[in-house]
């Protein structure tokens, strides 16, 4: 199986089959235990980039924990300085960032790069050659499809760690046959102004992802971060 890595400022190919192994149970067959799939996801969010790892329930085995457990997916984005924006959105949070190719642009292009600026090094980035590759590499638990065609606002979904919030490209959104496949799993955000027909990509990434922590997060507060004050009476 080969992925490419994306942690020291350019591609490089890698040929691993842990990664095939580790998707595996014991038996053979897709790791069929939640356990096993997030050790399986550990493990290659570790190889992407050696100096993160992914928060595996709690266990020991891995001590550095992915502050936010949250994968954000862009399928077949084109316009580089939006996936740079969301890079460092990602990077920001702590959370890993999929694109699922055809890309319309290298990940060396400077306006990724500009967009990024020097956080790029300390992402945690998988690039996949197709939507089944993905979800094959990653089995996440549950998918949310951001798309103006949602019947429901994001404000009405309870998320959960381990969720993907998966976004179309800035031409044409998700792939077609998405909005059939996934018709129960698309949500939107308000737009209640009259002349908008959908928000920038990497805003809209920036608005799911925050919501995403704002369940997720206070879930799990770090102790050296204090309350928020009571306003003054």
């Amino acid at each position: 199986m080969t992925v490419e890595v994306y942690g020291f400022g350019f591609p490089v190919p890698v040929t691993h089959p842990s990664f095939q192994l580790l998707s595996l149970s014991r038996q053979g067959g897709l790791a069929e235990t939640a356990a096993e799939r997030r050790a399986a996801i550990a493990f290659r969010i570790q190889l992407l980039n050696p100096n993160s790892s992914f928060d595996c329930g709690g266990t020991r085995q891995y001590p550095v924990r992915m502050t936010t457990p949250l994968h954000l997916v862009l399928v077949k984005p084109q316009i580089p300085h939006n996936t740079g924006a969301i890079g460092r959105l990602c990077v920001g949070l702590d959370c890993a960032l999929h694109l699922v190719r055809p890309l319309g642009f290298h990940l060396s292009d400077d306006y990724v790069r500009r967009a990024g600026l020097d956080y790029w090094q300390h992402l945690r980035l998988a690039v996949h050659d197709s939507w089944p590759a993905f979800l094959a590499a990653v089995q996440p638990p549950r998918l949310f499809f951001l798309s103006t065609r949602g019947t429901r606002t994001l404000y009405d979904c309870a998320f959960q760690p381990d969720d993907a919030l998966v976004f179309g490209n800035e031409g044409s959104g998700l792939p077609p046959h998405f909005y059939s496949d996934y018709r129960d799993r698309l949500v939107t955000l308000p737009m209640p102004g009259p002349h908008a027909r959908s928000i920038n990509l990497a805003n809209a990434a920036a608005v799911a992802a925050y919501e995403f922590h704002r369940q997720i997060g206070a879930l799990t507060p770090s102790p050296e971060t204090p309350p928020c004050a009571a306003p003054p009476a």
